[in-house]
């Protein structure tokens, strides 16, 4: 069975996109249309536009009162005239403001298994098309007019775009949405960021018996814990300051520890969660999850001459909703990873990877240190509960612990964030 399911229009992003082919939205005159081949002339925001028509495929004939009748029932649910209403065409009230497209989408999508959408890809179960953003990453916007994910479907997002799922009535989650990080396999959520700051990678060692520093956590809106020392006082990272966004982006990666003498065997920060936006012009109900936390931090190792520090574990990302309507009876979490344990007293005394969250609590543990002094792992952000700093080496030639991960941002605009409900980490704002 095929999970994803769409039907009738194809949508364009009115300014700040691209597409696979001609671009969809060129002004074109109703009376002399001129469009390119499978595309009409259709009413748009800010006039008429061409693009796939309003009914069923690319060369269905296109009923302009029909969408008129459309796009002012998606506002207030009246019909007053063959000019409809051109608000119904633009989407967002928060971060994500005035997406607008140039006919309201006729189709529906249902994901009703696993779905992974490739977030710098156009077409088949991909962006629907890709949009600008002020000051921050491009957003792959996947457009209908009611978009359900059953109980037995999963939507994974991948790539360097944040996804925005945008619907015209519904959006009903009751499956899994999924942009969360994960040391196995190096999975990294879609817009989450591949370097913020400096500082925060532990320090090399310098000469036996020290041992590496163990990375800083990912801060995002809530700062990371820092880096445990390396044996005999070698620092470790130190966290950014928390800043929260202010665009659709995810979270922050953890520091990389620090070598052991001799160069070799520093644990990889964790990668920042990702990034995920819903908007709708009805109701968002979440029965399911959302996640978008941050990775593990990766566990020292041995060094030529002694141990590297643990990494620290990646910040949460982003999610955000955006409707007059929400509900949540499931979960949403954009938690930090947990920091990973520095190396032990010889070189196959390796520390341990640090946890990583499976859902608004508990938080993820940090990965124990390595046998003969390796500092442990702190854990990271979950449930109000801060990140815990990575414990410091306590015998020679041992590495420090990586910090864990800070909180992200759950973000809710067109309700009170206090009345969704749901079990959310970290709290709404």
């Amino acid at each position: 069975m095929v999970a994803m399911r769409s039907s009738g229009l194809v949508l364009a992003i009115v300014t700040g996109c691209y597409a696979p082919s001609v671009p969809l939205g060129n002004p074109c005159d109703p009376a002399a249309p001129a469009c390119p081949a499978g595309q009409v002339c259709t009413p748009s925001a800010t006039g008429y536009s061409c693009s796939h028509g309003g009914g069923g495929g690319p060369d269905a004939p296109f009923d302009d009162a029909g969408l008129d009748a459309a796009a002012d029932a998606v506002t207030d649910g009246s019909v007053d005239g063959p000019t409809g209403d051109a608000s119904s065409l633009c989407y967002g009230t928060g971060i994500v403001s005035n997406l607008c497209l140039p006919a309201p989408p006729g189709n529906t999508l249902t994901i009703s298994s696993a779905v992974t959408v490739d977030t710098a890809t156009v077409g088949g179960a991909s962006c629907t098309m890709i949009a600008a953003q002020a000051s921050g990453p491009s957003l792959c916007v996947i457009a209908a007019r009611r978009i359900t994910i059953t109980a037995g479907g999963t939507l994974t997002a991948r790539g360097p775009n944040p996804l925005v799922l945008l619907a015209a009535e519904t959006i009903d989650v009751a499956g899994k949405v999924e942009v969360s990080s994960h040391r196995q396999g190096g999975l990294v959520g879609a817009g989450a960021r591949a370097t913020c700051g400096a500082g925060v990678n532990g320090t090399g060692a310098g000469a036996p018996p020290q041992g590496g520093g163990g990375g800083a956590g990912g801060s995002v809106a809530g700062g990371g814990a820092g880096g445990g020392m390396g044996r005999n006082s070698i620092a470790g990272g130190t966290a950014a300051p928390a800043a929260a966004p202010t665009v659709v982006v995810g979270g922050c990666p953890g520091g990389r520890g620090g070598d052991g003498a001799g160069s070799g065997g520093s644990g990889a920060g964790g990668a920042g969660g990702g990034a995920v936006y819903l908007v709708a012009h009805g109701a968002i109900t979440i029965g399911g999850s959302i996640a978008a936390s941050g990775a593990a931090g990766s566990a020292g190792g041995g060094g030529s001459d002694s141990g590297g520090g643990g990494g620290g574990g990646g910040a949460g990302g982003f999610v955000g909703l955006d409707a007059p309507a929400i509900t949540v009876g499931g979960t949403i979490h954009a938690n930090g990873g947990g920091g990973g344990g520095g190396n032990g007293d010889s070189v196959n005394n390796n520390g341990e990877p640090g946890g990583e969250p499976v859902g608004a609590t508990p938080a993820a543990s940090g990965g124990a240190g390595g046998t003969g002094g390796g500092g442990a792992g702190g854990r990271g952000f979950a449930g109000g509960m801060p990140p815990v700093s990575g414990s410091n080496a306590t015998e020679d030639y041992c590495g420090g612990g990586g910090g864990g991960g800070g909180a992200g941002a759950v973000r809710v605009f067109g309700v009170p964030p206090s009345t969704i409900g749901g079990m959310v980490s970290p709290p709404p704002t």
